[in-house]
């Protein structure tokens, strides 16, 4: 290796060091953003379930009037023909 290429390496060198006694020096304020972030995935999480729990109760619902007008016209069809 030339001394430019050895000039480099240490520059490197340097910097990453001087990246990791930052994130040393933050690592409070690291581990709080972390949890928020966790937190912020966790309420995503929690709120796609919540909209597919919703999904499933309105298609629920909207199952069952389908199923009472049917009931409802088969009612309607059967009343005529007891009269006749």
């Amino acid at each position: 290796m030339g001394p430019v290429g050895g000039t480099y390496l240490m520059v490197f060198l340097l910097a990453l060091s001087a990246l990791a006694a930052l994130a040393w020096l933050l690592r409070p304020q690291l581990k709080r953003a972390g949890r928020y972030f966790i937190n912020w995935i966790e309420r995503d999480r929690r709120a796609e379930e919540e909209a597919r729990q919703q999904a499933k109760q309105r298609q629920q619902a909207e199952k069952e009037v389908q199923q009472y007008l049917h009931e409802d016209d088969e009612t309607q069809e059967q009343v005529p023909l007891q009269r006749q």
